[in-house]
């Protein structure tokens, strides 16, 4: 038996270790072995672990880790209600001859330049006896660049198509040194055709939500969670009752064609600007610029919640805003300019992508939502972190909370009770 050496470069040594712990394989055995890889082969020789137990070990590795690059496709109802019976499954099945629904011949599957693509796992989900879910582990015949020759590696492409949640997901592991006709974005695009035509996938281009939109959302909402941290946020809101005896006293005698009074106070309507919205948030930054003589920023941004570190709006000029320094800790909250990027946000209403900072145990987990393309939402983990399900979860969770707020529909369920684990 033979393991190509790709496969144990996209399993973390930590997800190794604790998998062979399971398998109760001492430590001693472990320590006689310099290569992983060559470990696994004598292990799986001499039967001290099986081929089935290790191709399951690297599908659930595979359905996340070093896969950071992401597209989400939004399918049809139709589509998703065709696909729940395994007949439409059929051509998929034959043309990479699998046999069954259970199939996993991850180590086994190796893929040539001339055959480019095979199907190396597929696993299913049900609720109550009806199919939810369908995992696939394509396996893509990677051409790299090197000092000598072409090299031909393996490249892993999980794929999820979500028929609750009405969605496909294809997944890849984002590398360099790799020739234009194998790029991520190249194996990708493969993938999607590939499923594309043999499941005969519609997508959904009248969705409720537009991906920008619900970015939008995101982006205004984080942002209003950022200010609630401000230690006199109480104080501050206590002075929106005295903003339209305010508001009143800067209109008196200014000849204005679209003034109008309510409850004895002069007012401009909300169509032209909403004037108790604008000084409350000029109360908010006043707040903000006092506390930063004191106080260092990243005190506003406490390690165990998330918050955003970039912005590109959707507009003529292309604005795009850092929230974050070099460092991560110099926000744009703190320059005099955040007002305007603040303002941009409800004069745009659309963002093409949105940079934000996931807390975990060591650090952060950045991570990229961009809907810059009409097929489909682009999520991206930055700075080669290795990801859990757990965390996939809050990432792909987060948009899926806003996505159902904008669409005002209870067709999705709960993002966070969302179990991508095959069974």
């Amino acid at each position: 038996m033979h393991i190509v050496k790709e496969l144990i470069d996209n399993i973390s040594s930590t997800s190794l270790n604790r998998f062979l712990t399971e398998q109760k394989i001492a430590n001693e055995q472990r320590l006689s072995f310099s290569d992983q890889r060559v470990l696994l082969e004598q292990l799986c020789q001499s039967g001290l672990i099986s081929v089935e137990d290790l191709n399951d070990f690297f599908f659930q590795e595979l359905l996340y880790g070093h896969h950071r690059l992401m597209r989400v496709y939004s399918l049809t109802a139709s589509t998703c209600l065709r696909l729940k019976s395994r007949d439409s499954w059929g051509r998929l099945m034959r043309k990479f001859q699998i046999p069954d629904w259970a199939y996993n011949q991850i180590i086994e599957t190796i893929p040539q330049k001339e055959d480019s693509t095979k199907l190396a796992a597929i696993q299913e989900e049900r609720r109550n006896g009806n199919l939810i879910r369908v995992h696939l582990i394509f396996v893509f015949c990677m051409l790299k660049d090197s000092a000598g020759p072409i090299e031909e590696e393996c490249s892993y492409l999980p794929v999820t198509i979500d028929l609750e949640q009405r969605c496909m997901i294809g997944k890849v592991w984002n590398q360099h040194g790799i020739i234009q006709e194998s790029r991520p974005q190249i194996q990708l695009d493969k993938i999607y055709s590939i499923v594309e035509e043999t499941l005969e996938l519609e997508l959904d281009n009248n969705r409720p939500a537009d991906p920008q939109n619900v970015l939008y959302d995101m982006s205004k909402e984080l942002f209003n969670q950022f200010f609630e941290r401000l230690p006199n946020i109480k104080e501050i809101d206590d002075k929106r009752e005295s903003l339209s005896s305010i508001i009143d006293a800067m209109l008196q005698n200014i000849p204005l064609h679209h003034v109008e009074q309510k409850d004895g106070k002069l007012y401009m309507p909300d169509g032209i600007i909403n004037l108790e919205e604008e000084l409350y948030r000029l109360i908010q930054q006043t707040a903000l610029y006092d506390y930063r003589e004191d106080h260092a920023l990243n005190t506003l941004l406490p390690s165990d919640e998330k918050y955003i570190s970039k912005i590109r709006f959707s507009d003529r000029d292309n604005l795009s805003a850092n929230l974050t320094g070099e460092n991560g800790v110099d926000c744009i909250y703190d320059a005099k300019t955040f007002m305007c990027i603040r303002d941009s946000l409800d004069i745009v209403k659309r963002i093409i992508s949105l940079t934000v900072n996931f807390p975990r145990a060591r650090g952060v987990l950045q991570v990229k939502y961009e809907a810059d393309n009409y097929q489909f939402l682009t999520l991206h983990i930055l700075e080669g972190k290795y990801y859990s399900e757990k965390e996939f979860q809050q990432i792909w969770g987060l948009y899926k909370e806003y996505e159902r707020k904008r669409s005002g529909s209870a067709m999705y369920e709960n993002p966070a009770a969302v179990d991508t684990k095959a069974m």
